[in-house]
Protein backbone atom coordinates (compact mmCIF):
# COMPACT_ATOMS: atom_id res chain seq x y z
CA UNK A 1 0.00 0.00 0.00
CA UNK A 2 1.35 3.75 -0.58
CA UNK A 3 0.11 6.73 0.56
CA UNK A 4 0.76 10.28 1.16
CA UNK A 5 0.86 12.31 4.55
CA UNK A 6 0.88 16.20 3.90
CA UNK A 7 1.54 18.30 7.17
CA UNK A 8 1.55 21.68 8.29
CA UNK A 9 4.43 22.42 10.42
CA UNK A 10 2.85 22.61 14.10
CA UNK A 11 1.58 19.03 13.94
CA UNK A 12 4.27 16.43 15.21
CA UNK A 13 6.05 15.12 12.29
CA UNK A 14 7.01 11.61 13.37
CA UNK A 15 3.96 9.83 14.32
CA UNK A 16 3.37 8.76 10.78
CA UNK A 17 6.22 7.80 10.13
CA UNK A 18 7.74 5.87 13.39
CA UNK A 19 3.93 3.86 12.86
CA UNK A 20 4.98 2.76 9.20
CA UNK A 21 8.33 1.65 10.33
CA UNK A 22 6.80 -0.68 12.95
CA UNK A 23 4.44 -2.34 10.29
CA UNK A 24 7.27 -2.39 8.28
CA UNK A 25 9.22 -4.33 10.91
CA UNK A 26 6.43 -6.60 11.40
CA UNK A 27 6.66 -8.02 7.79
CA UNK A 28 3.71 -5.61 5.75
CA UNK A 29 4.47 -3.54 2.32
CA UNK A 30 3.88 -0.47 3.41
CA UNK A 31 5.08 2.88 2.27
CA UNK A 32 4.01 6.19 3.01
CA UNK A 33 5.37 9.75 1.21
CA UNK A 34 5.44 12.38 3.82
CA UNK A 35 5.68 16.04 2.69
CA UNK A 36 5.23 19.49 5.40
CA UNK A 37 2.93 22.19 3.45
CA UNK A 38 5.19 24.62 3.90
CA UNK A 39 7.80 23.05 2.12
CA UNK A 40 5.35 22.13 -1.30
CA UNK A 41 4.64 25.93 -0.70
CA UNK A 42 8.12 27.00 -1.02
CA UNK A 43 10.01 24.88 -3.22
CA UNK A 44 8.08 23.86 -6.46
CA UNK A 45 10.55 20.34 -6.40
CA UNK A 46 8.61 19.37 -3.11
CA UNK A 47 5.18 19.94 -5.10
CA UNK A 48 6.41 18.00 -7.95
CA UNK A 49 8.13 14.85 -6.12
CA UNK A 50 4.47 15.01 -4.13
CA UNK A 51 2.90 14.45 -7.82
CA UNK A 52 5.03 11.57 -8.79
CA UNK A 53 3.99 9.94 -5.38
CA UNK A 54 0.36 9.78 -6.84
CA UNK A 55 1.38 7.22 -9.00
CA UNK A 56 0.20 3.80 -7.50
CA UNK A 57 -1.34 5.88 -4.20
CA UNK A 58 -4.23 5.01 -2.93
CA UNK A 59 -4.72 7.45 -0.42
CA UNK A 60 -3.74 11.49 0.52
CA UNK A 61 -4.67 12.86 3.64
CA UNK A 62 -3.82 16.17 4.45
CA UNK A 63 -3.78 17.57 7.62
CA UNK A 64 -3.91 21.36 8.30
CA UNK A 65 -4.90 23.11 11.55
CA UNK A 66 -5.30 26.72 10.27
CA UNK A 67 -7.21 26.07 7.79
CA UNK A 68 -6.19 24.89 3.67
CA UNK A 69 -6.26 28.89 3.05
CA UNK A 70 -2.58 28.71 4.03
CA UNK A 71 -1.17 25.93 2.24
CA UNK A 72 -1.29 27.77 -1.07
CA UNK A 73 -0.16 24.91 -3.66
CA UNK A 74 -3.24 22.82 -2.04
CA UNK A 75 -5.67 23.51 -5.41
CA UNK A 76 -3.07 22.58 -7.84
CA UNK A 77 -2.29 19.44 -5.64
CA UNK A 78 -6.13 18.59 -5.55
CA UNK A 79 -6.05 19.02 -9.01
CA UNK A 80 -3.76 16.69 -10.04
CA UNK A 81 -4.90 14.06 -7.12
CA UNK A 82 -8.27 14.19 -8.89
CA UNK A 83 -6.35 13.61 -12.32
CA UNK A 84 -4.71 10.40 -10.93
CA UNK A 85 -8.19 9.37 -9.34
CA UNK A 86 -6.53 8.94 -6.02
CA UNK A 87 -8.97 9.44 -2.44
CA UNK A 88 -8.19 12.01 -0.66
CA UNK A 89 -9.22 13.46 3.22
CA UNK A 90 -8.55 16.85 4.77
CA UNK A 91 -8.25 17.04 8.28
CA UNK A 92 -8.72 20.90 9.26
CA UNK A 93 -10.01 23.01 12.44
CA UNK A 94 -12.08 24.71 9.65
CA UNK A 95 -15.45 22.53 8.94
CA UNK A 96 -15.95 24.14 5.45
CA UNK A 97 -12.55 23.06 4.43
CA UNK A 98 -13.58 19.30 5.51
CA UNK A 99 -17.05 19.73 3.81
CA UNK A 100 -15.55 21.36 0.39
CA UNK A 101 -13.40 17.96 -0.06
CA UNK A 102 -15.27 15.23 1.24
CA UNK A 103 -16.80 14.49 -2.52
CA UNK A 104 -12.79 13.69 -3.42
CA UNK A 105 -12.56 10.32 -0.92
CA UNK A 106 -14.00 7.75 -3.06
CA UNK A 107 -14.60 5.07 -0.58
CA UNK A 108 -17.86 4.00 1.66
CA UNK A 109 -19.55 6.63 3.97
CA UNK A 110 -18.46 3.90 7.14
CA UNK A 111 -14.82 3.98 5.74
CA UNK A 112 -15.00 7.76 5.70
CA UNK A 113 -15.95 7.96 9.16
CA UNK A 114 -13.60 5.66 10.11
CA UNK A 115 -10.70 7.16 9.17
CA UNK A 116 -11.43 10.91 10.03
CA UNK A 117 -11.81 8.73 13.44
CA UNK A 118 -8.77 7.68 14.01
CA UNK A 119 -7.61 10.90 12.71
CA UNK A 120 -9.50 13.00 14.53
CA UNK A 121 -8.87 10.96 17.56
CA UNK A 122 -5.06 10.98 17.50
CA UNK A 123 -1.98 9.61 18.85
CA UNK A 124 0.52 7.05 18.17
CA UNK A 125 -1.95 4.33 19.11
CA UNK A 126 -4.69 5.15 16.59
CA UNK A 127 -2.09 6.19 13.78
CA UNK A 128 -0.46 2.91 13.91
CA UNK A 129 -4.20 1.61 13.82
CA UNK A 130 -5.46 3.42 10.87
CA UNK A 131 -2.67 2.09 9.10
CA UNK A 132 -3.57 -1.26 10.08
CA UNK A 133 -6.69 -0.58 8.96
CA UNK A 134 -6.39 1.00 5.81
CA UNK A 135 -3.55 -1.98 4.39
CA UNK A 136 -6.27 -4.78 5.26
CA UNK A 137 -8.51 -2.30 3.83
CA UNK A 138 -5.93 -1.90 0.43
CA UNK A 139 -4.10 -4.65 0.27
CA UNK A 140 -7.34 -7.08 0.99
CA UNK A 141 -5.03 -8.68 3.34
CA UNK A 142 -6.18 -10.37 6.74
CA UNK A 143 -4.27 -8.02 9.44
CA UNK A 144 -5.93 -7.17 13.16
CA UNK A 145 -6.20 -3.55 14.20
CA UNK A 146 -7.81 -2.12 17.20
CA UNK A 147 -10.87 0.21 16.40
CA UNK A 148 -10.17 3.85 17.57
CA UNK A 149 -9.29 4.97 20.84
CA UNK A 150 -10.85 7.97 22.42
CA UNK A 151 -9.22 10.21 24.77
CA UNK A 152 -10.38 13.09 26.27
CA UNK A 153 -10.79 16.26 24.02
CA UNK A 154 -10.13 18.68 26.54
CA UNK A 155 -9.08 18.88 30.52
CA UNK A 156 -6.70 19.91 33.19
CA UNK A 157 -2.90 19.34 33.37
CA UNK A 158 0.18 18.93 35.20
CA UNK A 159 3.07 17.92 34.82
CA UNK A 160 3.93 14.41 36.30
CA UNK A 161 0.43 14.02 37.06
CA UNK A 162 -1.40 14.45 33.47
CA UNK A 163 -4.85 14.78 33.70
CA UNK A 164 -6.28 16.74 36.85
CA UNK A 165 -9.35 17.10 38.71
CA UNK A 166 -8.32 20.16 40.16
CA UNK A 167 -5.58 22.46 40.41
CA UNK A 168 -4.88 24.39 44.23
CA UNK A 169 -4.23 27.70 43.74
CA UNK A 170 -2.77 30.60 46.36
CA UNK A 171 -5.03 33.35 46.30
CA UNK A 172 -1.94 35.68 47.12
CA UNK A 173 -0.25 34.97 44.28
CA UNK A 174 -1.60 36.00 40.49
CA UNK A 175 -3.11 32.91 38.55
CA UNK A 176 -2.37 32.53 34.92
CA UNK A 177 -4.15 30.19 32.40
CA UNK A 178 -2.30 28.03 29.58
CA UNK A 179 -4.20 26.60 26.63
CA UNK A 180 -2.68 24.52 24.44
CA UNK A 181 -3.58 21.68 21.48
CA UNK A 182 -5.22 18.58 22.72
CA UNK A 183 -3.14 17.03 20.29
CA UNK A 184 0.02 18.20 22.06
CA UNK A 185 -1.36 15.87 24.80
CA UNK A 186 -2.73 12.58 23.34
CA UNK A 187 1.29 12.76 21.34
CA UNK A 188 2.95 13.28 24.64
CA UNK A 189 4.54 16.39 22.82
CA UNK A 190 4.68 18.83 25.93
CA UNK A 191 8.44 19.55 26.61
CA UNK A 192 7.80 22.88 25.75
CA UNK A 193 4.42 23.16 28.14
CA UNK A 194 6.40 21.98 31.12
CA UNK A 195 8.83 24.13 30.60
CA UNK A 196 6.40 27.02 30.23
CA UNK A 197 4.80 25.73 33.28
CA UNK A 198 7.84 25.61 35.17
CA UNK A 199 8.74 29.20 34.33
CA UNK A 200 5.69 31.12 35.13
CA UNK A 201 5.72 28.85 38.30
CA UNK A 202 8.89 30.51 39.04
CA UNK A 203 7.88 33.70 38.60
CA UNK A 204 5.58 33.33 41.71
CA UNK A 205 2.28 32.76 39.90
CA UNK A 206 -0.81 29.78 39.93
CA UNK A 207 -1.15 28.31 36.93
CA UNK A 208 -3.83 26.39 34.94
CA UNK A 209 -2.80 24.26 32.12
CA UNK A 210 -5.83 23.55 30.13
CA UNK A 211 -5.53 21.39 27.16
CA UNK A 212 -8.75 22.43 24.07
CA UNK A 213 -9.74 21.52 20.10
CA UNK A 214 -11.14 24.48 18.75
CA UNK A 215 -14.33 23.19 17.38
CA UNK A 216 -16.92 21.03 19.17
CA UNK A 217 -16.79 17.54 17.77
CA UNK A 218 -19.43 14.29 18.03
CA UNK A 219 -16.31 12.18 17.34
CA UNK A 220 -13.81 13.50 19.91
CA UNK A 221 -16.38 14.62 22.46
CA UNK A 222 -14.38 18.30 22.34
CA UNK A 223 -16.70 21.02 23.52
CA UNK A 224 -14.99 23.19 21.57
CA UNK A 225 -13.29 26.69 23.22
CA UNK A 226 -16.07 28.54 24.76
CA UNK A 227 -17.43 25.23 26.35
CA UNK A 228 -13.46 24.47 27.93
CA UNK A 229 -12.94 28.14 28.78
CA UNK A 230 -16.34 27.79 30.65
CA UNK A 231 -15.80 24.82 31.96
CA UNK A 232 -12.42 25.40 33.67
CA UNK A 233 -11.34 29.04 33.94
CA UNK A 234 -15.25 30.42 35.15
CA UNK A 235 -16.24 30.01 38.06
CA UNK A 236 -19.88 31.46 39.50
CA UNK A 237 -19.52 34.27 36.48
CA UNK A 238 -16.41 34.88 37.23
CA UNK A 239 -12.76 34.58 35.25
CA UNK A 240 -10.48 33.10 37.37
CA UNK A 241 -7.40 33.64 36.20
CA UNK A 242 -5.93 37.35 35.82
CA UNK A 243 -4.51 36.19 32.15
CA UNK A 244 -4.20 33.65 29.51
CA UNK A 245 -1.50 32.51 27.37
CA UNK A 246 -2.37 30.98 24.15
CA UNK A 247 -0.23 28.17 22.84
CA UNK A 248 -2.43 27.83 20.08
CA UNK A 249 -1.84 28.05 16.19
CA UNK A 250 -3.95 31.06 16.40
CA UNK A 251 -3.21 34.70 18.77
CA UNK A 252 -6.63 35.17 19.54
CA UNK A 253 -10.27 34.25 21.62
CA UNK A 254 -13.36 35.46 20.84
CA UNK A 255 -15.76 34.90 23.24
CA UNK A 256 -19.05 36.53 22.41
CA UNK A 257 -21.86 35.88 20.16
CA UNK A 258 -21.37 35.85 17.01
CA UNK A 259 -18.38 33.48 16.46
CA UNK A 260 -18.13 32.07 20.14
CA UNK A 261 -16.98 29.62 18.75
CA UNK A 262 -19.50 26.88 20.29
CA UNK A 263 -20.75 27.02 16.41
CA UNK A 264 -20.31 27.49 12.80
CA UNK A 265 -21.52 31.25 11.84
CA UNK A 266 -24.28 30.77 8.96
CA UNK A 267 -25.46 34.45 8.11
CA UNK A 268 -22.42 36.62 5.84
CA UNK A 269 -22.96 40.05 6.44
CA UNK A 270 -21.26 40.74 2.78
CA UNK A 271 -24.35 39.01 1.26
CA UNK A 272 -26.93 41.96 2.53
Amino acid sequence: MRMINIICDSQNNEITPLAMKKIKEEGYDIDIWQFGTSDIDKEEKYFEEACRALDGCSLVIIRVHAGLTYFKKFDRLKKRIVEEKVSLIVESEMLQDIEETRQFFKGSKDDYITIRSYIELGGEDNEYNLLRWLLGKNDKIDINFDHPIRKPAQGLYYPKKGIVDSIETDSEKITIAVLFNQIDFVNDNLMHIDSLISCLESKNANVLPVFMTSNPNDITGSVGINGTVNRYLVLNGKTIPDSIILVLPFSQLCMSDPGDGSSRIVKNIFDE
